[in-house]
């Protein structure tokens, strides 16, 4: 990583410098055109060929030199945007051969075939220009990566095969996928050379759609990081799950059928429930049902949804008996009101006024109104009660109704028979010698009587009275 880092912030930096090269470069050329060297220069390729993704793929060529003359001490370099290497000094000894093996990495990395210039500047014999030829690929190119034909939910491992195409020294390769495949393999791949290597499914299969499905592929060369997607078929496979639940509480049950899409492609799903009679009038649904036939005792229900992977469906039953005694119950109720409409025949109605007197004692007057709209009425009694501060005001000048009993503040009138249609006013006066303040409630008057023969009872409103300070 630390190479790349260098070769990129080289090639920023590079620009500035070769233009105050370049001037010095053009004075050299021209004297150097006009001298007979004394070096030879040859090349063989050890790399003519890179890849346009990787700049940590260089060219890599033999660079021999044949001395004639003295010993002499030269530089390699160019003025391009490449950085080659060796850059320091090296001696070629007198009368000798010299063999140096360069790189060069190259920043424009266009696809295509190129020739590049360089330099080599000898002590002896000034500037000598050379060039190099590259040939430059996409990645998708010079490294093939082969999955299968397909693969089924069943497979646990596949091969891949990994394939060099051109004769580049990709040295050691990490690959990783964790998508359908599951792997982290690191291989050396030299150059032509094909490898293949078993690798686990994941069981994101089971997730993944049939058909065709993408792969992502992360290469790690040379420290360099790049991701291949490829596409891998899958192969179709049907499956359905059943789940049955059943809930007994009581006078209800609930059966539950559950049908879930596990495969990987588009399925209908059918689900069938049966009931005896008895049992159907007091089942229902949550889904209305498809279909319904009768075989034998049994009505057969069914239904049908089209469903995606991963998708389901629920059919809920539920059969409650508690229908019997609800309907039990109704008719109970109406029976009860019938009974409550018929007493409401007879009707008690409590009023309350409040009064002022001279010694400034708390007062009031209460009405009560009796309505006989039934039949005959016997031994009717009424009966009121008072709060244990109040006591009934009795006067002979008044036109009220004084109780026939009075017990610890119940008052009671004991009123005889009643006839259809009769209505009758009790009215009193009652006080309080203690300041009451805030909301005074009083009690329901109660009339008690009996209707052809039966015992009946009647109450009215409670009432409230409000006192303030």
């Amino acid at each position: 990583m630390r190479n790349i880092i260098k070769i990129k912030s080289y090639f920023k930096n590079y620009f500035f410098v070769s233009i105050l090269l370049c001037f010095a470069l053009l004075g050299l050329l021209i004297i150097s055109a006009q001298t007979t060297h004394a070096l030879e220069l040859s090349k063989t390729y050890l790399q003519k060929t890179i890849v346009a993704e990787l700049y940590s793929v260089p060219v890599k060529f033999n660079l021999t030199i044949v001395n004639d003359a003295g010993e002499d001490k030269i530089r390699i370099f160019t003025l391009l945007p490449i950085l080659m290497f060796p850059n320091e000094e090296i001696t070629i000894p007198a009368n000798a051969a010299k063999t140096i093996a360069v790189t060069a990495y190259l920043k424009e990395r266009k696809p295509g075939k190129f020739t590049y210039s360089y330099y080599i500047k000898s002590q002896n014999e000034g500037l000598i220009k050379d060039s190099f030829t590259v040939e430059i690929v996409p990645l998708e190119e010079a490294l093939q990566i082969i999955l299968p034909d397909s693969i089924s939910v069943n497979d646990k491992q596949v091969n891949i095969t990994i394939k060099n195409n051109k004769a580049i020294n990709f040295g050691n390769i990490t690959l990783s996928c964790h998508d359908l495949l599951e792997f982290d393999k690191t291989i050396t791949l030299m150059a032509k050379e094909e490898k293949t290597i078993p690798v686990n499914v994941s069981q994101n299969i089971h997730n993944a759609l049939a058909g065709l499905n993408e792969v992502n592929i992360a290469l790690n060369i040379n420290n360099e990081q790049i991701t291949i997607k490829k596409l891998v078929n899958v192969e179709a496979h049907e499956s359905i799950d059943e789940t049955t639940q059943e809930i007994q509480k009581f006078l209800l049950r609930r059966k539950i059928i559950t049908k879930t899409n596990t495969g990987n492609k588009e399925v209908t799903a059918t689900i069938v429930m049966k009931f005896k009679p008895i049992e159907r009038a007091f089942t229902s649904f949550n889904i209305k049902p498809d279909k319904s036939l009768r075989e034998g005792n049994w009505q057969i229900f069914s239904w049908q949804k089209t469903l995606q992977p991963g998708e389901s469906f629920s059919v809920v039953a539920t059969t409650n008996y508690a229908w019997i005694f609800i309907v039990l119950i109704v008719i109970a109720g109406i029976a009860i009101a019938l009974r409550q409409t018929k007493e409401r025949e007879v009707e008690i109605i409590k009023k309350v006024k409040k009064l002022k007197t001279k010694q400034g004692y708390f007062a009031i007057k209460v009405v009560l109104n009796i309505k006989n709209r039934k039949d005959k009425l016997t031994d009717v009694r009424l009966v009121d009660e008072l709060p244990e501060v109040m006591q009934v005001y009795e006067s002979d000048k008044l036109e009220i109704t004084l109780p026939h009993e009075q017990k610890q503040g119940r008052l009671i009138w004991h009123l005889g028979e009643m006839e259809k249609g009769e209505e009758r006013l009790i009215e009193y006066i009652a006080y309080s010698k203690v300041k009451l303040i805030g909301k005074i409630e009083l009690p329901q008057a109660i009339l008690e009587f009996k209707l052809k023969g039966k015992p009946h009872t009647v109450k009215s409103e409670k009432v409230y009275i409000i006192e303030e300070e």
